[in-house]
């Protein structure tokens, strides 16, 4: 080996580390896989069993081909890759957008079954991961064993044929698109976990509904699915580009690795991740909407070019929230996007310019926008953070120094246990759609408590004063009736309906 490139040794081992790294990567992504489709069965079996056991018709399946750009491009005739969803499930994870995540743990898997040969396979992964899959001569094939060969042996051969400059160039291209498949890999890997999570809130959530005796309608189903997998969604919308190279950046330093000619990251491309708990452009009956607000009217056209309304009306659908985009009374070139709980109840509203009368409602997977498109295709178009902002999460313990305004007459007092006067670590608070809702004891210690409604500017814009309860011990959430209870000393507890807590008009 060349004495002027000395760093050979480090730049072939460190190859051959990355390719292990995907190799290893891509075993478990294809567990994860064989995992999420095994308990997507298992899935589908119990919410028919929900269903059937109240007596309704239970949701249909569709199906989900996890390579269906690849096949049209590539020839792939197998069945191997579609999964059967519940129509419930697509409904609330948005799976369409997602299930691409498996791709290469499904390729994989095809190669081990003998149905892709190499060449189908690279240039199928070539897709799924958005890197090049071959280092030309170096590994002599596909990088890293992903599909046929040994990264060493191919690294092997290689070493006996260059020397010196030539062989530093080659392991260096090696180093590159090794890094860029083993995050890509990586990235697909911890998108796979999560989904797999997802389907297990839905298994749980249909496992305690027929063991349930409440009665049960498909809004109350539905509901109680959304709202205990929402922990899992956000989970998989927390992996992104950032935090898989974080991981990747931490795995190398445990272990030493050799990282001189290493990318930085800069140059690494993952898929975009996306908020995949949004459902865009979803028709319904208008006899659904909850409500229509003063001053608003329902207008959905056929044809962005003429007047003619369509039976069914485009909506969104964000978790459990809708959001219908209402036009005006007085026809003005705007919309308002009003946001209904699954109650019913509105939570928030919208008012925008550039478009009236709905036609479709789309979403830009790149830009992480929803447009709202109506008559002669004009566009209100808002980044789905804004409209998702909404987050409810009853039971949140903070510091007590974020609530700077506390009237006189009341006093912080959140206990450890119910059943002792220990004060609490943290205080527990309500998070509706951005606001705090705080509940204070009295000064004087009666058995009651006001709950502030406090908004991002610190400001109380509502108080809500109660009976029943004091010292907030925890909060809870009734899911059947939308009702919130604050518990506080021996367990007593004083219980609002979040509709109420939600109508912040007037302070009163």
């Amino acid at each position: 080996m060349s004495i002027f490139f000395p760093d050979n040794d480090n730049r072939r081992n460190r190859l051959i580390e990355l390719s292990s790294d995907s190799q290893s990567f891509l075993s478990d992504a294809k567990n994860s896989y064989k995992e999420f489709t095994d308990l997507n069965a298992e899935v589908n079996a119990k919410i028919v069993a929900v269903y059937n056991k109240a007596g309704l018709t239970p949701p249909p399946v569709s199906n989900l081909d996890i390579l269906q750009a690849q096949k049209s491009v590539y020839d792939i005739q197998t069945g191997d890759t579609v999964v059967e969803v519940s129509n419930i499930v697509l409904g609330i994870g948005g799976l369409v957008a997602t299930i691409s995540y498996f791709a290469p743990a499904a390729t994989a898997l095809l190669v081990d079954a003998g149905v892709l040969g190499a060449e189908t396979a690279s240039a199928v992964l070539f897709s799924v991961l958005g890197a090049e899959v071959t280092v030309g001569a170096l590994a002599g094939g596909i990088i890293g064993g992903l599909v046929v060969g040994i990264i060493v042996v191919g690294i092997g051969l290689a070493i006996d044929a260059f020397e010196g400059y030539e062989l530093r160039d080659e392991l260096r291209k090696g180093i590159y698109h090794a890094d860029q498949i083993r995050a890509t890999i990586k990235f697909s890997l911890d998108k796979s976990k999560t989904l797999v999570d997802f389907l297990k809130s839905v298994k749980t959530t249909c496992d305690s509904l027929l063991q349930s005796s409440i009665p049960l309608t498909d809004q109350i189903i539905q509901n109680l699915i959304e709202k205990n997998a929402i922990p899992a969604l956000k989970a998989i919308d927390s992996i992104t580009k950032e935090s898989v190279l974080s991981e990747l950046q931490d795995l190398d330093r445990s272990r030493n690795s050799w990282t001189n000619e290493d990318a930085d990251g800069s140059n690494i491309v993952l898929q975009k991740s996306r908020p995949i708990y949004i459902n865009a452009g979803v028709e319904v009956p208008e006899s659904l909407c909850p409500a229509i607000p003063s001053g608003l009217k329902l207008t959905a056209l056929r044809d962005p070019n003429n007047l003619d309304v369509k039976p069914n009306y485009p909506i969104l659908k964000v978790g459990n929230v809708q959001y219908w985009p209402f036009s005006y009374i007085d026809n003005r070139d705007g919309m308002a996007i009003v946001a209904f709980d699954g109650g019913g109840n509105i939570i928030e509203r919208w008012d925008k310019l550039g478009a009236r009368y709905v036609w479709r409602i789309e979403e830009d997977l790149d830009g992480n926008t929803i447009a709202f498109i109506g008559q002669s295709e004009q566009r209100i178009v808002m980044n789905w953070s804004e409209l998702t902002d909404l987050v409810f999460d009853a039971g949140v313990k903070v510091s007590e120094h974020p609530c700077f305004i506390i009237p006189e007459d009341l006093k912080l007092a959140s206990l450890r246990d119910k059943d002792v006067l220990d004060p609490a670590d943290k205080y527990t608070i309500l998070l509706v759609g951005g606001i705090q809702y705080w509940p204070l004891s009295y000064i004087d210690n009666r058995n009651g408590m006001a709950i502030l409604a406090i908004d991002g500017n610190g400001k109380i814009i509502k108080r809500f004063d109660k009976v029943g309860a004091r010292y907030i011990w925890k909060i809870e959430e009734a899911l059947t009736t939308r009702d919130i209870s604050f518990i506080g000393q021996a367990g007593q507890r004083i219980t609002i309906g979040l509709s109420e807590l939600i109508s912040l008009g007037e302070s009163g």
